[in-house]
Parts: C-alpha cells; sequence; structure tokens
C-alpha cells in the first residue's frame, strides 16, 4: 500500500476540527467523587475557576449564564436529608442538584443540564439551605460561579436521617366511615395554602394533595376516598411545600404560611392555629356500616351530563330535607334548594345548566 507524506493529511484535519468545533460539547465531568455517604458532615473545599464551563443553564429556559462549575459525585444507600451549610464563600456560588450528567442544548444555543433536581443559593456564611428529603441512588451536586469570576468556595454537607412522626400523638377522630364507603377529607375553610398526607396503619403512604383543583386556583386541600378496607389511618395536616413519604415521615421547608386552619371530615370539623413548619396528626378507624351522622353529609358523586345539567349524588337517610349550596370561590355559597327530600340511603340532585362560564364549581349539601 503506497504511504502518503505527513503534509497530505494535515490540512483534511484541520478543516474538520474547525467545521466541528462550534457544536461539539461536553457533558458534565465530575471533579471528586465522594463515594458512598452516610448521615453525618463531609466538608467541600474548591475554587471554580479551575472547574470546567460545560453548562451554561440548569434549566432550558433559564436566563442567566453561568461560569465554571465544579461537580461531585456521592451515593446513598439509604433515605436522607440533603443540608448545605456555607463556611467561606470568595466570589457569589449557587449549589445545583442533579440525577445525571448530561447536557442539551436549547433554541439560544446555550448548554444546560436536564438532570437538574434542585438549586440553593448561598449569600452570607454561615447559612445553611436544604436540598430535602433524597431517595436512594447517586447524586451530583454542581457548584457553579453566578458572576461567571467566583473562585473559593467551602461548604459543609450534612447528611440528616429524617426521624418520622410519632402515630402516638395523634388525635383521634373515630370511626369516620365504612368499608369501602365513599368519603372525603378537607381544609376548605382555612385561611391559608395547606397540604394533606394519608397513610395507613403500616405506614404506607396511600394519598396526598396540595391543592383541591390541582392548579393553584385553590390553595386548600381535598382527599376523596372510595375503597379504603378496614383499619386505623393516619392524616397529616401541614403547611404548604410540605412533602409526605412512607413511613409516617414528611419534609416542610417553608417558613411563610401559617394561620388558622379548618379540618374537615365525615362527621365533624376541626379548627385552630397551625405554625409555619408545623404538622398536626390526626387517627381515624374505618370498618363496619356508615356511623351515625355521617350518611347524610357525604357527597358520592358529582357528574355532568351531555346536556350540561349537573347531577349531585349524597349519602341521606329517609324522610330527611336536605339542601344544595353552590360556589365558585369556597367563600361566597349560593343555596339552588333547601327542600330536597331523601330518597332514601341515597338521593341525588340535578342543577340544571349551571354557569359554564365559572371554571370550578362547588357544591355542598347540608339539612336546613
Amino acid at each position: 500500500m503506497k504511504a502518503f507524506p505527513p503534509y497530505h493529511l494535515l490540512p483534511v484535519i484541520a478543516a474538520a476540527i474547525m467545521h466541528c468545533s462550534p457544536v461539539l460539547h461536553a457533558d458534565l465531568v465530575v471533579n471528586q467523587d465522594l463515594g458512598t455517604l452516610v448521615a453525618g458532615t463531609v466538608n467541600l473545599s474548591h475554587n471554580t475557576n479551575l472547574g470546567a464551563n460545560n453548562s451554561d443553564l440548569y434549566s432550558s429556559f433559564g436566563s442567566h449564564v453561568y461560569g465554571n462549575e465544579i461537580v461531585l459525585e456521592f451515593t446513598i444507600k439509604t433515605r436522607l436529608i440533603l443540608n448545605l451549610t456555607s463556611v467561606t464563600l470568595t466570589g457569589d456560588h449557587d449549589f445545583f442538584l442533579l440525577d445525571n450528567l448530561s447536557t442539551a442544548t436549547n433554541d439560544a444555543g446555550l448548554r444546560f443540564a436536564t438532570g437538574t433536581l434542585g438549586e440553593i443559593w448561598l449569600d452570607f456564611p454561615p447559612e445553611t439551605e436544604s436540598f430535602g428529603l433524597l431517595e436512594p441512588g447517586t447524586y451530583y451536586i454542581s457548584a457553579d460561579s453566578y458572576d461567571e469570576v467566583a473562585a473559593d468556595f467551602s461548604v459543609d454537607l450534612s447528611l440528616v436521617e429524617p426521624a418520622p412522626l410519632n402515630i402516638l400523638n395523634a388525635t383521634p377522630l373515630g370511626r369516620i366511615a365504612a368499608v369501602a364507603a365513599p368519603f372525603s377529607i378537607d381544609t376548605q375553610g382555612s385561611m391559608f395554602d395547606t397540604e394533606l398526607g394519608v397513610w395507613d396503619r403500616d405506614g404506607k403512604l396511600i394519598a396526598a394533595n396540595d391543592d383541591v383543583d390541582g392548579d393553584d386556583d385553590i390553595l386548600q386541600s381535598r382527599i376523596d376516598f372510595t375503597t379504603l378496607e378496614k383499619g386505623s389511618y393516619y392524616i397529616g395536616l401541614g403547611t404548604f411545600d410540605t412533602d409526605y413519604y412512607p413511613g409516617f415521615i414528611i419534609f416542610t421547608t417553608d417558613d411563610d404560611e401559617s394561620g388558622n386552619y379548618q379540618f374537615n371530615y365525615p362527621g365533624g370539623t376541626l379548627s385552630g392555629t397551625l405554625a409555619s413548619q408545623e404538622i398536626l396528626l390526626f387517627s381515624f378507624e374505618v370498618g363496619g356500616s356508615t356511623p351515625p351522622g355521617t350518611r347524610a353529609l357525604a357527597i358520592s358523586n358529582v357528574s355532568r351530563g351531555n346536556d350540561g345539567n349537573v347531577s349531585i349524588t349524597f349519602n341521606s337517610s329517609l324522610g330527611e330535607f336536605y339542601a344544595v349550596d353552590i360556589s365558585d370561590d369556597l367563600v361566597t355559597w349560593l343555596e339552588l334548594d333547601d327542600s330536597v327530600i331523601s330518597a332514601g340511603t341515597s338521593t341525588s340532585y340535578t342543577h340544571p345548566a349551571p354557569d359554564l362560564a365559572a371554571r370550578t364549581l362547588f357544591y355542598r349539601i347540608r339539612q336546613p
């Protein structure tokens, strides 16, 4: 085979490099692997000027372009809370939690980290912020320079085992529903943003809710049940930004929400004051037939027909009269009918062609 002189190859290689360099980029690169961590504290001290600049943003729609980053890798084998505490900072650093090292390019041509789970700003040492509760797995922290010239940073990475709620402190509500009977619990009437979580007696998380309509229009919470088995259950009532986990574990960080709460359940209502980051715990029983006093108050189904009419079905007692109210904000209620007579253990009421301009409608049943 004929050998070509080296100078024949050089122009071709140079042309290829010049053509490809604008579109090639590396994914994030780990600067330090911390290995497998357990509960405790590890100090991290680095200089971002010594890192690469493989990520401009930490979301596809971010507006601020970051500079060089230092990437730290670690693995946990159990569920742990991750906190960062600033010790010393030179410049302005932000810290991002990731579950992978991949990057992509947005429409503006900027690279962003696709695995971003959360972010923390630490400005004035000593300051502590939390990434929250992490499940077992491998994670990455990218320490990036907000001002693109930041240098040294020293932070303490702390992992804390979450403490479960003490179910012995739960306020008992008694038996509130029969097996497989539909019922609801809610915080409508509370004066702040609430969140609810429900566990069974073994700590399995069976339901959680932040906002009634799921779209931040109504900040109170509601959980509907249809098929609960016989047994004991536990309800957690918290403020905004409370996360519920199996094993009676919660994590809450918001320190602004607090106020007067109203907790509604079949057969009763509790009210009081809830402080920020406080959790109230209640217990209830399911079993037997429908408890006295709950049948007349439980709406079992709400549906809209093709003709626009809304049908409300509720549990009732034979011979009783009921009233039906409607609201579009859970504050102002309009009475639709105060003389709906029971048809037996289940009664239906039809609201003909309600105001379709309202985004959300709420109904309630009461005895006049």
